[in-house]
């Protein structure tokens, strides 16, 4: 095993309960003083012990129950969500009662029992992960802790549970369960030094001690990252020095001590996502991506096309009227064979007068050409927009501009 390889007799970091083996930090020895009165002499014969998942309750009340009161009978049921029925059930298999399993037959049964028992003998019920009561248990087991002597209480109930207990119990609803609890104690987290003892306590159990196997620094930030949950301590001291043994190292370093955490604080960190595409279907996915990829290259080559063509037209149109065009002059052979005019007047035509029909001649050209191409070349209302639609180019506009 790994603690053999830090020269540990024993593996030192434990899930498991060890009653014999037990660190009493202040708050352990407080809440033990509270259990123990509680199964002895609490007259309300209710006590309350909430703390923190990890802190070591139940640790604590293995340890109290591994006691011999001979005037104490004590029955510890662990699994509170079978209800009042699965309690009394326990109850009466933990005594050694005989009696039917029947409701109203194991009540006259354990009645029966109990006034049977010497004046200063009781029974005690402890019941852990009490928080997963629910109120109509909760007020069974009130009513159930009356039986017995009316002078003297001799059912005792313990309730061991995490704070959502406590807060449950402060509703107005189990105002009257809350009123018959005489003792009450709460295990806090260990502080900083009692977490570093409570390491150096389970070292020292195991034949060794906290500067032989772990480092300074990785101590301190085990300890620091923790929180003081006695059970989180355990499982980031297994785990780092499971990493320092498989690293080969004799001392559980920083290093280690990090990656025990971060395995802790976020367990999916190293996980990788399953693909289950087979090669022959990721090469023909990579086919259609790139078939997809010359489409659109396909389509922006027409779409280039087709807008410099646009383009062109509205140059064509946009062109001012003041563009000279070819002067029609008249053959040189009409001036000479030209004959004398048939309405001569008195005064003869000047040089000028005689050239003024050939001169007016190339702006009534122009002007015909503008109707005529203002006729059969309308220009378009607005000028295509940049986010033209390619499918519409090609089904629709496309025959019309060919």
């Amino acid at each position: 095993m790994y603690y053999r390889h830090f020269g540990l007799s024993d593996q030192p970091f434990q899930f498991t309960a060890r009653p014999r083996l037990l660190f009493l930090s202040e708050g352990h020895r407080e809440s033990a003083a509270a259990l123990e009165w509680g199964l002895m002499h609490e007259p309300s014969g209710f006590t309350l012990l909430v703390g923190e998942t990890g802190t070591g309750k139940t640790t604590l009340v293995m340890s109290i129950l591994a006691r011999k009161y001979d005037q104490i009978r004590t029955v510890y049921v662990s699994n509170p969500k079978l209800g009042f029925d699965g309690i009394l059930h326990e109850l009466i298999r933990q005594l050694g009662i005989e009696s039917p399993p029947v409701k109203f037959a194991m009540l006259e049964a354990f009645d029966h029992f109990v006034t049977g028992l010497e004046r200063d003998e009781r029974v005690v019920i402890v019941v852990d992960e009490a928080q997963s009561l629910d109120d109509e248990a909760l007020e069974e087991l009130r009513l159930f802790a009356n039986r017995g002597r009316a002078d003297q209480k001799q059912l005792g109930l313990v309730l061991v549970g995490q704070p959502q207990l406590l807060r449950r119990l402060m509703r107005p609803e189990l105002r009257q369960f809350n009123d018959c609890i005489g003792a009450r104690a709460v295990l806090n987290p260990l502080k900083r030094e009692e977490a570093l003892d409570y390491v150096e306590y389970w070292l020292n159990m195991c034949g060794s001690n906290a500067a032989r196997v772990f480092s300074r620094g990785a101590l301190a930030y085990i300890v620091g990252r923790s929180g003081g949950i006695p059970r989180r301590i355990n499982l980031l001291c297994h785990n780092a020095m499971l990493i320092a043994y498989a690293c080969g190292q004799r001392e559980v370093d920083l290093r280690s001590a990090r990656a025990a955490v971060a395995e802790y604080e976020n367990p999916l960190a190293g996980a990788r996502r399953f693909d289950g595409v087979l090669p022959w279907a990721r090469f023909w996915r990579a086919c259609g991506l790139l078939a997809g990829v010359m489409a659109l290259g396909f389509f922006a080559a027409i779409a280039e096309i087709y807008l410099g063509a646009s383009r062109g037209n509205d140059e064509a149109l946009a062109a001012p009227e003041s563009s000279t065009l070819p002067e029609i002059t008249a053959p040189a052979s009409a001036a000479t064979t030209a004959s004398a005019p048939l309405f001569p007047s008195s005064v003869p035509a000047s040089a000028s007068e005689t050239a003024t029909p050939t001169k007016a001649l190339p702006a009534r050209h122009r002007l015909h050409r503008r109707r005529r191409h203002s006729q059969y070349h309308r220009p378009r209302a607005s000028k295509p927009k940049e986010h033209f639609s390619i499918w519409r180019m090609l089904v629709g506009d496309w025959p019309k501009r060919s």
